[in-house]
């Protein structure tokens, strides 16, 4: 067994490894100071960053805005930094090259990562989702605290703007799917590994009947013309454009049954293994086309080439537009023709006649 396996048996089955891991696990990640030089000295820029393969990309957003939140009481300036740390939405080649998150948004202070490199006051923030317990959203106390809900309001107002690029895109798909004046109500509908594994500490919604009958009392109660369904299950589409048909909206995306989750496999990693076996299937496909073209080459040069006659030179042996194959294993094997056999050559060029 390799070392990594042996590390995972110890992290996963005992209860002392998965402390241990812990505690490494939040030392690495601790929020650290750094200087890089000389520049903006009265200013302290609080960097956000941390990985997160399986959430969902305002889940990643509610991280940053609690970072953002702990920034503004400490009198720092946050930083987004998705360049260098791995999502669910990173295109590996892009890695350590572009910024995730200005694909998407603009920097909460105007201040890209290319601003600071040379600052001399750089916190590098932990990797846990809320730097501390009071800026966690989420639980209990949170949804009980009118007050924090409008702090946090505040700072999504202020520090959450979506970029020009990305609004514009926005503003497409807008008219592309939603008509013009109709009234329309928004469901979001969580599915898929929420409802098969039940991930502590997130809350589950009731079931698809329950979430179509009280969809249909709003749109009624709102006198709505359509219902807008943002889900990432499959089947609670079908269920939808069952019970309301052309009054339906939902945007095209890739979306998971709940036949095809695996376990206790996330919805980021049921994603990911579907597009390797997707990729797969295209790989072996350019093999299949690689060796085809592979193997004709071969096959031309050191086998047989096809080719027709169009002189009379060996009438009456040959005619013109006979169709023969020209053996080529003679001159690959290097062996002297023999008596009865026909010997070909390649018609001489102009530029060959000349010298």
């Amino acid at each position: 067994m390799n070392p990594k396996g042996i590390v995972s048996i110890l992290t996963d089955k005992t209860r002392l490894g998965r402390w241990a891991y812990h505690l490494y696990s939040r030392w690495k990640g601790r929020e650290r100071h750094l200087s890089l030089g000389t520049d903006n000295p009265d200013k302290t820029f609080y960097v956000i960053g941390f990985e997160d393969v399986s959430g969902g990309l305002f889940w990643l957003v509610n991280k940053v805005v609690m970072h953002i939140a702990y920034a503004i009481d400490h009198h720092y300036i946050p930083v987004v930094d998705f360049k260098n740390h791995l999502t669910q939405y990173t295109n590996p080649n892009d890695l350590h090259k572009s910024n995730l998150w200005e694909d998407f948004f603009e920097q909460p202070a105007g201040y890209a990562l290319e601003d600071i490199r040379h600052s001399q006051n750089i916190i590098i923030s932990s990797q846990q989702p809320s730097p501390q317990p009071e800026y966690l959203m989420g639980q209990e106390e949170f949804y009980n605290s009118p007050e924090r809900i409008k702090f946090f309001h505040g700072i999504f107002h202020q520090y959450i703007r979506i970029n020009p690029t990305a609004k514009a895109h926005l503003e497409t798909i807008r008219e592309q799917y939603f008509p013009q004046g109709a009234r329309i109500l928004g469901v979001l509908c969580r599915g898929t590994d929420y409802t098969a594994i039940r991930p502590k500490g997130h809350p589950v919604q009731p079931s698809t009947a329950e979430v179509v009958n009280d969809v249909k009392k709003a749109m009624k109660s709102y006198h709505c013309d359509y219902v807008f369904l943002a889900t990432e299950d499959q089947d609670i589409v079908e269920r939808f454009q069952q019970a309301f048909g052309r009054q339906l909206i939902c945007l095209p995306q890739q979306r998971i049954s709940g036949s095809h989750m695996n376990g206790d496999c996330y919805l980021a990693q049921e994603k990911e293994k579907q597009m390797s076996e997707r990729t797969k299937d295209i790989l072996e496909w350019v093999y299949c086309i690689i060796i085809a073209i592979v193997l004709a080459l071969l096959i031309k040069f050191f086998l047989g080439t096809p080719t027709v006659v169009k002189q009379k030179s060996m009438y009456p042996t040959l005619h013109p537009n006979d169709r023969l194959i020209i053996s080529r294993w003679i001159r690959t094997t290097k062996k002297m023709p023999e008596r009865g056999d026909i010997v070909t050559f390649e018609a001489p060029t102009i530029e060959m006649l000349d010298s």
